[in-house]
């Protein structure tokens, strides 16, 4: 449109000094006569379709083209004055700027509305005409219909308006960098939730810094070419949400989307994001993933109650002969009191020495002498047992912090392995290869506990269905190692297999091939989640039916990688 105005606007300048350079010359100024002159200018100005009329210094007019008379519904102009024909006024009206042209002999321009039915606009440019002397005796008006270019004008603000209304209205945030990626617009949530609105001085290589944008886990301003408004610039289309606003009030986690606004050639013109504050959702997937590592823990409840009721058991026999053992003792203790009372005394009694080796006898203390060790013992170790399960317990439903910490994936597998050890220790038998010396990675506990129990108890069930009834035990086997800058974890299982047309949908939502009431088909989807799209790491699964599955996970040790997905 403005290009239409601009050479609208032109055309109407040149009309307009044409026809003043023609008769801005130092001659007989127009008058109302039957020369050839005169009827050659009534000719050319007939020929045009913009209104026409030229007016002395008292207001009248003297001569006007056929565009004109029409519009005016005249004739002929019998002297008319311009605002009695024009306007039906007695004078001329406040907005007038003709005095100005015969004041200063300079040429106006301005814009005019008729307000009758409908309304109309008119462009009105008044140019002076000099005599000889370089006095302006009369003045050119050319006056252009602007009404089309008015309701142009008018549709396009009314369009823009509604299209940031439309903007405003959206429940996230909307940023545009025009074509130089200068900040250019930006709706009323990206301001709630930015604190700022459009800071123009800026370029892509400041709006972390400007916005204070953050890479999530760092005191690093996010880097701006992984910025999908700049990635949009050039033409690429991307979604991340690992950014976040540090604001007084606290931190802002978003996801931000940018795609690349295009012309009719497809020219990228503008770059776009769409943000939200995903603040809500990261503590609702917190809750999730807690919440299925409880659902976990009460479906493990009767193994555990198992595996602890066994060592509660035998150091509760243990203690119950410690405590008939200690009896017996004690009568050894009260027959030896009773002769070392009566030696001191001085009584003399030749069969003591056989009294206390009868009360040795009978009370069985070379039998307790050889037992009440081994009692002691077992029990300790019983005790140990029931600690190690209590802790680990302990330790994997205990919620994590939100932030990556450092933490030692070795520990992490020991624990849950012993959690889960009722699932899978009637199936099959566990083996550790675990590297001690594997560096701890940045990551999230709770959520990495929750993979790694997830992947053991489907190895127990694949493994359970292989064997079932059989009485024989498969085996789950779990290796760590350090690999380049990849964290690696194995789990292997000598189960069914996966078959192979299922493989590409094993870590699909709801997706299932056990039996109904075994499983939701979610454990592998949010194991996906968490290791793809939390860590930014990697997972593969291999699987020959018949022979067993090997999940394998690799885990970066620094952050973010590029490198991420499914393998396999």
């Amino acid at each position: 449109m403005k290009d239409i105005e601009k050479t609208d606007q032109q055309t109407n300048h040149a009309l307009s000094c044409s026809i003043t350079e023609a008769i801005d010359q130092p001659a007989v100024p127009f008058r109302d006569s039957d020369s050839p002159d005169s009827a050659v200018w009534q000719i050319t100005f007939d020929a045009i379709d913009e209104m026409i009329f030229v007016m002395d210094r008292e207001r009248r007019i003297v001569r006007a083209n056929r565009a004109f008379k029409e519009a005016m519904s005249i004739l002929e102009l019998k002297c008319t004055r311009c605002f009695e024909l024009v306007h039906q006024t007695s004078g001329p009206p406040a907005w007038c700027k003709t005095n100005q042209v015969f004041s200063t002999g300079l040429p106006q321009r301005w814009e005019i509305c008729d307000e009758g039915t409908p309304l109309r606009w008119f462009e009105l440019s008044v140019s002076p005409v000099k005599d000889s002397l370089g006095q302006v005796v009369q003045v050119v008006h050319l006056m252009v219909d602007i009404t089309l270019k008015k309701k142009a004008e008018l549709a396009l603000q009314q369009s823009e308006e509604l299209t940031r209304r439309f903007l405003n209205a959206v429940p996230h945030g909307v940023f545009i960098l025009d074509r130089e990626g200068k900040p250019h617009y930006a709706n009323d949530r990206s301001k709630e939730i930015l604190g700022k609105g459009i800071i123009e001085d800026t370029s892509t290589s400041q709006l972390g810094d400007v916005y204070q944008a953050y890479l999530a886990g760092t005191e690093d301003p996010y880097p701006a070419d992984e910025m999908p408004v700049v990635r949009a610039l050039g033409g690429e289309s991307s979604t991340i949400d690992d950014m976040i606003i540090e604001r007084p009030e606290g931190t802002i986690p978003l996801e931000v989307t940018g795609a690349p606004v295009t012309d009719e050639y497809g020219r990228t013109t503008h770059a776009m994001a769409v943000f939200q504050d995903i603040s809500r959702r990261r503590e609702l997937e917190r809750q999730l993933v807690h919440a299925q590592k409880m659902e976990s823990i009460g479906q493990l409840a009767a193994g555990i109650a198992h595996e602890i009721n066994t060592p509660v058991q035998y150091v509760s026999d243990n203690t119950e002969f410690l405590k008939l053992a200690f009896s017996r003792v004690m009568k050894v203790v009260d027959t030896l009191r009773g002769l070392c009372h009566a030696a001191e005394e001085g009584e003399e009694d030749p069969n003591r020495f056989k009294t206390a080796r009868k009360a040795l006898k009978k009370n069985k203390i070379e039998y307790l002498t050889k037992e009440v060790p081994r009692a002691i013992e077992q029990s300790l170790e019983g005790l140990e047992h029931i600690a190690e399960i209590v802790g680990a317990m302990k330790e994997f439903s205990h919620p994590s912090p939100s932030e990556k910490e450092l933490v030692n994936l070795n520990h992490i597998i020991e624990t849950t392995l012993t959690v889960a050890r009722n699932e899978w220790k009637y199936v099959a038998d566990s083996k550790l290869e675990l590297d001690p010396a594997l560096p701890s990675i940045p990551g999230l506990r709770n959520e990495l506990s929750q993979v790694i129990l997830n992947l053991i108890v489907n190895a127990s069930h694949a493994i359970g269905d292989m064997v079932e009834d059989t009485g024989n035990k498969g085996m789950i086997q779990i290796s760590t190692r350090k690999l380049d800058d990849w964290a690696e974890i194995r789990i292997s299982d000598t189960g069914t297999g996966i078959p192979e047309e299922h493989m590409e949908k094993v870590f699909d939502p709801f997706f299932t091939t056990k039996k109904v009431g075994k499983g939701t088909g979610q454990g592998l989807a949010i194991s996906h989640s968490i290791i793809v799209d939390k860590h930014d790491g990697r997972i593969r699964v291999e699987s020959t039916v018949g022979q067993g599955t090997t999940f394998t996970i690799h885990l970066p040790y620094a952050e973010p990688s590029a490198d991420d997905g499914v393998i396999g």
